[in-house]
């Protein structure tokens, strides 16, 4: 499964990851990237996050774990999008109506027990074209060869 709803799985998700918190959860992550270098964000309703692997994810005490922890894909998209997807800016928060949609809409999906694995797996696919076309390098572009690919 691609998608763990962030109840103390935070840091077993692989790869770059999608953070969408939910209700007043407030989450904060960070990492080392070398002497000197290190980020650290908070991230909360409506904001959403994307952070590289490794990055250490943790709520802030006194808040409730309620959120999504979406591991992103870029092995389903086709090659020109696999570039794009790898340009999406790590430690990067951001406004997007269309991730807090479907993080409703799982929230709906797990609260009436209808979601498995196939179903997260879907949306973790969805998420990362949406990732890789609006914040890879081919954001805003209108050429034809910036067109995501879905391997089937």
């Amino acid at each position: 499964m691609n998608i763990a709803f962030t109840d103390g799985r935070l840091n077993s998700v692989q790869g770059l990851r999608l953070v969408i918190p939910t209700g007043s959860t407030v989450a904060q992550t960070g990492s080392g990237d070398g002497p000197g270098m290190s980020h650290s964000i908070l991230i909360s309703a409506p904001f959403v996050a994307v952070i590289p692997v490794g990055a250490q994810l943790a709520t802030v005490p006194d808040s409730d774990p309620n959120g999504w922890v979406i591991a992103l894909k870029p092995g389903v998209l086709g090659q020109v999008s696999q570039v794009a997807f790898d340009a999406v800016p790590k430690w990067s928060r951001f406004l997007d109506p269309f991730l807090r949609e479907a993080a409703d809409t799982l929230a709906a999906l797990h609260h009436a027990d209808l979601i498995d694995a196939a179903c997260a797996d879907a949306f973790a696919d969805v998420v990362s074209v949406h990732i890789a076309l609006r914040y890879g390098h081919c954001a805003g572009a209108a050429s034809r060869t910036c067109l995501l690919r879905v391997k089937c």
